[in-house]
């Protein structure tokens, strides 16, 4: 079935084939398909393109969309995926494509903005922000994709999210500690805080961390002599263990996992606190996030079964949860 290249569309006069199993939006009595969907049917042997009184070989056609779409090589990439999965997909001129739910009519409502990268991009926590205002604008759920140096595809959900935990208020007063280097030391009448609110590790003494002891010094439980002083980055760490620990949640290290903080809805014990939810990672607005590190540390966090979140510093503080999807 032959095609006309006219700019950055694929022209026919006679495309009821084509049209019936998807393909393309009809003009008048003609059928136009965009240059995703020429190269897919081209080197399916579906179609020939044409231009002018040359028909262009696949490797022209490839390169033309290129010229024409930048980056067309790893979108073309994504949409070829998408449609083995037998997914109907389609290109919008904002650069990405909207996806639809399998057994779906012309007409009815896309599912899915899908974004793609190749897995040494990188994006800042802003543009990530800017793409989910973006689909909750047209109510559509965010998806990245991410192709490989081996051509395959990953695909990651990416959504606003709120952290809610079930631990009451702490009513101590007066727990007196003092502070050692990057430690706080609590001696007994400190206990409660550990063995009822999970804060610090507790030894022959009760031990705080810098930003455990600040945030207790802070409302009234503990009292110290010394100031407690903050660096931008543990500052930055100080809001959100704080915003986390007023709603309730039992905010502990990360580190073994690879991140700033892991965080519990809720312990019944500090000998069987059970599993958190979360794993946290701190970032500012403008930080770059690295796919290939985003890809860790997604994974890492299902196979732990928690869910992996991001909290962007900015004047509030967002959470941004990220995880792997099948499409």
């Amino acid at each position: 079935m032959p095609g006309i290249l006219r700019g950055d569309f694929i022209e026919f006069e006679n495309g009821d084939a084509l049209y019936d199993r998807g393909f393309g939006e009809r003009r008048g009595r003609k059928l136009v398909i965009d240059m995703f969907e020429g190269v897919y049917l081209q080197k399916a042997g579906k179609i020939k393109i044409r231009r002018g009184r040359s028909t262009l070989p696949l490797k022209q056609t490839f390169e033309i969309a290129s010229q024409i779409h930048p980056g067309f090589e790893v979108k073309y990439a994504v949409y070829e995926d998408l449609l083995s999965r037998g997914i109907k997909v389609r290109y919008t001129p904002e650069g990405h494509f909207l996806a639809y739910p399998r057994g779906v009519k012309r007409g009815d409502r896309a599912e899915s903005m899908i974004l793609s990268f190749t897995d040494y991009d990188n994006l800042s926590m802003n543009d990530i922000r800017k793409y989910l205002k973006k689909s909750a604008e047209l109510n559509l759920r965010l998806v990245l994709a991410v192709v490989d140096q081996e051509w395959e595809v990953t695909y990651y959900h990416v959504k606003k999210t709120g952290l809610e935990g079930e631990m009451g208020e702490i009513k101590l007063r007066g727990v007196k500690g003092e502070l050692l280097g990057e430690r706080v030391f609590v001696e007994n009448g400190g206990s409660p805080l550990h063995s009822e609110f999970f804060f610090g590790n507790r030894n022959l003494l009760l031990v705080l961390s810098k930003i455990e002891a600040k945030y207790l010094k802070d409302r009234g439980v503990l009292t110290l002599d010394e100031d407690i002083t903050l660096d931008a980055r543990e500052q930055n760490l100080y809001r959100v263990y704080s915003y986390c620990r007023d709603r309730g949640l039992v905010v502990k290290t990360g580190f073994k996992f690879g991140s700033d903080f892991r965080a519990y809805k809720k312990i019944e014990s500090v000998e069987h606190p059970g599993h958190s939810e979360y794993l946290i990672n701190v970032i500012r607005k403008d930080d770059k996030l690295y796919l290939t590190e985003m890809a860790c540390s997604v994974r890492l966090a299902h196979n732990v079964r928690k869910s992996m979140v991001y909290a962007v510093v900015d004047g509030d503080i967002e959470f941004i949860e990220i995880k792997r999807v099948r499409i």
